[in-house]
């Protein structure tokens, strides 16, 4: 039994002693700043019943307070640091799982644009052969005309290119806050209703996958998105 006491005094002299004292000391430090007297800081943490005050040293005592109040009375130093490097993963797990999401649609995805290619270069042909065939037709139509005619202008109707109108595409490679990347992807995940990143790609064709994939991220950390599911089965909604 004595043994057993003797074990559970030096358990907590090295474990929950200095938890409580991080702890108090942590208290402290949010609630006086550099303008606080050692009487006051003495007298608080009487209150909150730790009377282990007095065995600190003065260099002990400024480092745990000023420390902590030169960092803001919010966080800690240490706090931020969590946060960020918890921000750095959760920003590494969205990129994971849009990279499984991308596996499977990437060869179709090159197909795509191979058509797109194809397509675009066919509507592009398409006006220049018309406008070779009107700069051919122009001396034949002068020479044809009788003298003292003028020779009738084309038509604006004939002057336009025949094509698809292909839709205009989001760019998301240039630097944008916060509020634009918003001001951008909430309408559309909006729209979707659930959206996964297949579909967000899609629907922003031209933008950097990796771009896409970091402002995602960002609306999903600050709150503006909601991220629901793992791996294939990820999804988006407007929070």
């Amino acid at each position: 039994m004595q043994r057993t006491l003797v074990g559970f005094e030096a358990s907590y002299r090295r474990h929950l002693a200095a938890e409580q004292r991080r702890a108090v000391l942590d208290a402290l430090a949010q609630s006086f700043d550099d303008e606080s007297t050692v009487g006051q800081i003495v007298d608080a943490a009487a209150a909150l019943g730790y009377v282990g005050l007095g065995d600190l040293s003065l260099a002990d005592l400024a480092d745990a307070l000023l420390s902590d109040v030169r960092a803001g009375h919010g966080a800690t130093g240490e706090r931020a640091d969590r946060n960020a490097s918890d921000d750095d993963a959760e920003e590494d797990d969205v990129e994971a799982d849009a990279d499984d999401d991308d596996d499977g649609a990437d060869e179709a995805g090159d197909d795509e644009d191979e058509d797109e290619d194809e397509e675009e270069s066919e509507v592009e042909a398409a006006p220049a052969a018309k406008a070779r065939g009107r700069a051919t037709a122009k001396p034949a139509a002068k020479a044809a005309a009788p003298k003292g005619k003028p020779a009738a202008p084309p038509s604006k109707a004939a002057a336009k290119p025949a094509g698809k109108v292909k839709a205009l595409k989001i760019s998301l490679d240039d630097r944008m806050s916060l509020a634009e990347a918003a001001d951008v992807l909430l309408p559309l995940v909006r729209s979707l209703g659930q959206a996964t990143m297949q579909q967000l790609e899609g629907s922003t064709a031209g933008a950097g996958r990796r771009k896409l994939r970091f402002h995602i991220g960002q609306l999903v950390r600050n709150g503006h998105l909601e991220r629901h599911g793992m791996g294939r089965g990820t999804y988006y909604t407007v929070a």
